[in-house]
């Protein structure tokens, strides 16, 4: 895909279209205060407070949930300097707003349709399970993760189909 022409996301009419979605969709977000989880689980991170973390729901009893080593990383970074919500809902909105580009990207490449593309990413913002991930504070882990993800795959497809891998490009998006 040839990032310079009129049906990639450097149109600013769709990045602002899609912008305008996500921020209709869940800029209320920002509005949002700490939920009870996250709150303590900040505190307990912030505070390097093992008992209190260790009983937690995240990692009591439910061997589906773990902590990432970015969670403490970041949460802590950010209460450490700002200490209030919004900021927290803010970081995990932009990252949501990169994911659907990211998103329109892919679909554009796959498709080579604008429109499928507008499509698929205003479909993927509106869609309620996105919600999860928006209305928890401390969930902007979830949405690199997801943002790397997308990066890796973009530069998959965009190698395999020209026939060239770099085998250290390769192994270092395995790690």
């Amino acid at each position: 895909m040839n990032l310079k022409s009129k049906n990639d996301i450097s149109t600013p009419l769709v990045a602002l279209l899609l912008l305008g979605l996500v921020l209709l969709c869940h800029g209320l977000s920002l509005k949002a205060q700490f939920m009870v989880d996250d709150f303590y689980y900040v505190k307990a991170v912030t505070t390097a407070n093992v008992d209190l973390l260790a009983n937690l729901s995240l990692t009591k009893n439910n061997p589906g949930h773990h902590l990432n080593p970015l969670d403490p990383t970041i949460n802590t970074f950010l209460f450490s300097i700002f200490q209030e919500p919004i900021y927290f809902y803010g970081l995990n909105l932009f990252l949501f707003y990169g994911n659907v580009l990211l998103l329109y990207l892919i679909v554009h490449f796959l498709t080579q349709s604008k429109g499928t593309a507008l499509t698929a990413a205003a479909l993927f913002t509106v869609h309620p399970f996105n919600a999860e991930v928006l209305c928890h504070a401390t969930f902007s882990t979830v949405l690199l993760t997801a943002g790397f993800l997308q990066l890796s795959f973009i530069y998959f497809l965009k190698n395999f189909l020209a026939q060239k891998i770099s085998k250290g490009w390769l192994w270092l998006s395995l790690i």
